[in-house]
């Protein structure tokens, strides 16, 4: 072995060949100096590796190897505890198939088994380094010493990435934090404003609402269809009416309308009366399709829930604009009782389903209020209901109601 070399090649950071070192045996006479400077300069090398690295397991993977390097054995191991205190397998190097297929009877053979624990600051045990195997000199201190400080600085490392991992948590809640500030402002500014919009839209209302009780007095030879059409606006306007009711009691702090047992069936029929004409108003082919197999009541003010539904029927029908079906069904098992609205439209992003129930968030622009969907979130936990929301990009959207039977509630 050309021994110049190889020193050459060790001052230059490589690792050396299997279990030799530069100055091991070699030059009597520089001895075991050269054998500490090795080591030192393979602390350096680790201690500077390990602030690359973002995991405990690329941590304890470099320990393993750099262990190897500084000592010469055949093997090397890190075993951390785990929940109960069990000391586990975290990483292993080995230079021969023997060491690497189990390093436990290594440990308990004759040839070299040393272990070194892997301590914090704090006295937290982070884990224990083994090396096992022969090597190709004589084990002095050094290398006790060696191992001892390669230790140290793993412990060092983990405790960086322990301070590390603290603070993104620490960030995360913050962020969660400012986000709820930012909704109950949110909510508060919807409140101040709330009062005046409720006072012009009742009066819009009842005008309206004459003219078509005029209506239908003074029509004659109208057919089946012009009477159900004058029924179904007056739905609306009634709908309406207990929408800016419903506004009008939120920005006084009011108690909500009473719940009663209404039919999951019935609400989503009038939802899709309401959704039909916006249907009609578009050129793209938009097919709406129902399926209603509800078998329970639910325990809900129904004017309120034709209004949330309602609204989840239009999001649809706004996520198929360029031609597509929206279904709405319902379903009971046991305990709930089910109302869905899916459509097979653009979907939603994982940023875009994450902001969807905040007040004044929305993806259409002037078109939009950002109220909708936040209103249904809060309908949903005050009756004691779920909004579940299943989307995919490019696949669609299901916004599912889950409700507890009007009977199993108190």
């Amino acid at each position: 072995m050309n021994t110049q070399h190889d020193s050459t090649c060790r001052h230059r950071g490589r690792a050396p060949n299997e279990r030799t070192r530069a100055g091991t045996l070699k030059h009597p006479a520089s001895g075991v100096v050269a054998i500490h400077h090795s080591q030192l300069a393979t602390l350096r090398r680790f201690g500077r590796a390990v602030t690359q690295v973002g995991s405990a397991s690329e941590i304890y993977l470099l320990l393993t190897e750099f262990a190897l390097v500084g000592v010469g054995a055949e093997a090397s191991e890190v075993v951390v505890p785990d929940g109960s205190g069990t000391l586990v397998r975290a990483s292993s190097r080995a230079l021969s198939t023997r060491s690497r297929v189990d390093l436990a009877p290594e440990l308990g053979a004759e040839v070299l088994p040393k272990q070194t624990r892997i301590v914090g600051g704090d006295g937290v045990l982070y884990g224990v380094l083994m090396v096992s195997g022969a090597v190709s000199r004589r084990w002095t201190s050094d290398d006790d010493d060696f191992l001892a400080a390669l230790a140290d600085r793993a412990a060092v490392a983990m405790e960086r990435l322990t301070s590390l991992e603290r603070l993104q948590q620490s960030k995360t809640e913050l962020g969660a934090a400012r986000t709820a500030l930012e909704r109950v402002h949110r909510l508060a500014l919807l409140g101040e404003t709330a009062a005046g919009i409720v006072h012009d839209i009742r009066n819009l209302f009842g005008p309206l609402s004459l003219h078509l009780q005029f209506l239908r007095r003074h029509l004659h030879a109208a057919d089946g269809s012009t009477y159900e059409a004058i029924d179904d606006m007056q739905d609306i306007i009634r709908s309406g009416v207990d929408t800016t009711e419903r506004l009008r009691m939120f920005s006084k702090n009011d108690v909500a309308a009473p719940s009663v047992p209404a039919d999951a069936n019935e609400i989503s029929r009038q939802a899709l009366a309401v959704g039909r004409p916006h249907i009609h108003s578009r050129r793209s082919a938009i097919r709406l399709e129902e399926r209603l197999d509800a078998t329970a009541l639910i325990d809900v003010p129904s004017s309120e829930a034709v209004a949330v539904v309602t609204n989840l029927v239009v999001n649809a029908i706004d996520a198929v604009h360029d031609g597509g079906t929206v279904r709405v069904s319902t379903s009971s098992d046991q305990q709930t009782t089910r109302i869905s609205v899916a459509d097979d439209g653009v979907g939603m992003s994982p940023e875009v389903k994450r902001r969807i129930f905040e007040p004044f968030f929305t993806t259409k622009g002037d078109n939009g209020t950002g109220l909708g969907l936040s209103m249904a979130y809060a309908f949903a936990k005050r009756h004691n209901a779920e909004l579940r929301v299943d989307t995919h990009v490019g696949r669609g959207t299901t916004m599912t109601l889950v409700f507890p039977h009007a009977q199993a509630r108190s």
